[in-house]
């Protein structure tokens, strides 16, 4: 009985270990290709705005973003949220190119 236990122990052990080399070979032997396909088109990209600092996020986010990589810029608004859009606006930022304004799916 014993050694059962030894021997399920061990071979546990082997494989915990054979699966994280595998994992750590998978992780440092993938690298770039140069020469694979890089994107010709922009991103398009989405932003949900919303309160509690979450606008102010975004906007760090968003701001390095190079606009001829990423457009069209869209935007989705609470319908109920009636600062996000204005302080966007008022942040001097780069702005939306279309916005949509929906119903919001729960009051907090």
């Amino acid at each position: 009985m014993h050694n059962m236990i030894i021997q399920s122990l061990c071979t546990t052990l082997t494989i915990l270990l054979l699966r994280t080399l595998y994992i750590l070979h998978s992780i440092h032997s993938s690298t770039i290709n140069p020469n694979s396909k890089r994107r010709t088109k922009p991103v398009k990209t989405l932003a949900v705005l919303g309160s509690g600092g979450h606008t102010t996020e975004l906007l760090t986010l968003l701001t390095p973003l190079n606009p001829i990589n990423y457009t069209p810029l869209i935007c989705i608004v609470a319908s109920t949220d009636t600062t996000s859009l204005s302080r966007w606006k008022a942040s001097g930022k780069r702005q939306p190119d279309g916005i949509h304004i929906i119903p919001r799916s729960r009051e907090v």
